[in-house]
């Protein structure tokens, strides 16, 4: 089994660590995933934005950045997610912030499998197999908010 690592650091919000690579561990299995290492990565919207600025030189805010770490092999990577973007797109999109932090790992998943999501076909694509995931995880990672 590949080492997942889970490391919160958002100030505020916090994901529960066995939850959130329990998750990446099942879809990993699922989507017959080699991994040798993973990193996810719980931040904030400045910390992402930085990121998203840094490696991108795009300056808004994004939900989910992920880097790959070898180019061919068994997949060594790190997600990094959003916390704030995955409260805020849980009420937009009318969604527990349970299964938008478990759209969020899934999604960055694909991308170290080699999906993208570039063009409207692309996303669509990777929509229909989150959401695949998704059916067969419905508790979604425990989330919770640390800032009270």
């Amino acid at each position: 089994m590949s080492a997942i690592e889970i490391f919160n650091n958002a100030p505020d919000l916090q994901v529960q660590e066995d939850s959130a690579a329990t998750l990446a561990r099942r879809v990993i299995a699922d989507e017959q995933l080699e991994v040798s290492s993973l990193n996810i990565i719980f931040v904030d919207d400045a910390y992402l934005k930085d990121l998203h600025q840094r490696y991108l030189d795009d300056d808004s805010k994004t939900d989910v950045m992920t880097f790959s770490l070898n180019a061919d092999g068994p997949i060594e990577g790190e997600i990094y997610i959003s916390l704030d973007r995955a409260r805020a797109h849980a009420q937009t999109y009318r969604v527990t912030a349970e299964m938008e932090v478990a759209r969020l790992i899934i999604h960055g998943l694909l991308h170290l499998k080699g999906y993208d999501d570039h063009t409207a076909e692309e996303q669509k694509l990777m929509r229909e197999k989150e959401n695949a995931c998704l059916a067969r995880y419905p508790e979604g990672v425990a989330f919770y908010d640390t800032g009270y």
